[in-house]
């Protein structure tokens, strides 16, 4: 039984498909013939799982972050300082070119997120009918 409003479970599948060609998520795969063909050649299911995976640890990752007072206490030596001066630098300068202000960044990486956490639901659903 189809429930209402929705598509077909090849339609959820291109759908999932287009999604994942568009976000790259070939990068993300590791299949050969992904990354020859760099577009998803295998399990969709599988890459969007791989997205909200890798979404969910760029979270973790940036809750966890140390300040960067927090770097700067655990330096002991001139070189660990230069080298943490040229980081700083380095990031300084990528900030600048930034085109996307860092909030609407994790508001779309959220929005992402939610949207291939539906899409997996939905693909899971029409599985199981």
């Amino acid at each position: 039984m189809k429930r209402k409003g929705t598509g077909s479970r090849s339609e959820t599948q291109a759908l999932a498909r287009y999604c994942a060609d568009r976000l790259s998520l070939w990068c993300l795969c590791g299949k050969p013939a992904c990354a020859r063909a760099r577009s998803c050649r295998g399990d969709v299911e599988a890459c969007a799982g791989l997205l909200a995976a890798w979404l969910e640890a760029l979270q973790r990752q940036e809750d966890v972050a140390p300040t960067f007072a927090d770097m700067e206490a655990r330096i002991d030596t001139p070189q660990e300082m230069r080298l943490y001066r040229g980081w700083r630098d380095l990031l300084a300068r990528a900030e600048a070119h930034a085109k996307t202000p860092p909030a609407e960044t994790a508001l779309l990486r959220e929005q992402v997120r939610r949207q291939a956490e539906a899409l997996v639901r939905q693909m899971d659903w029409e599985r199981q009918q």
